[in-house]
């Protein structure tokens, strides 16, 4: 079966392959990491699915204060920073004393994926100076391209 909701996030796509196939004793593998969020495996068991999840990979913490690239980020800021996932956000986020630019250092633009994601950098206090119009990465890249134009 192919399927592809009209937006790419877990609530759509669990509403389409609900309107679609009926999820009535489907059983269904979903295939995610350790940080992702529940809400496609909670609307799929909601509609009586029988979910079993795959962690195929596990999004880790690292210490960024003796990292090169992250002293180079810090002592010449970049153009922009791109957020693929609400966790990549949290991430920085907790990360914020090993990345604060210098007083000389160019402030990055933020640019978010999706709704989602953007919401939680909001919720962070993150700014978002643009968001990909579909939450895929070439529209991620599009807005990028539009963003440094300005």
């Amino acid at each position: 079966m192919e399927l592809q909701p009209k937006k790419a996030n877990a609530e759509e796509l669990a509403k389409a392959l609900i309107e679609r196939e009926g999820m009535d004793s489907a059983k269904v593998l979903v295939i995610t990491g350790n940080k992702n969020r529940e809400t496609l495996v909670q609307k799929l068991e909601e509609a009586r699915a029988i979910v079993d999840i795959l962690p195929v990979y596990k999004t880790e913490e690292t210490d960024l204060a003796k990292d090169p690239v992250a002293g180079d980020f810090r002592s010449k800021g970049a153009d922009a920073i791109l957020f693929a996932s609400p966790s990549a956000a949290q991430s920085f986020f907790d990360q914020a004393a090993a990345l604060k630019l210098a007083a000389k250092a160019k402030r990055p633009l933020a640019g978010s994926i999706g709704p989602t994601t953007s919401a939680t950098m909001k919720q962070l206090g993150l700014p978002v100076d643009f968001e990909a119009a579909d939450a895929t990465l070439d529209s991620l890249v599009a807005g990028l391209t539009k963003a440094l134009a300005r």
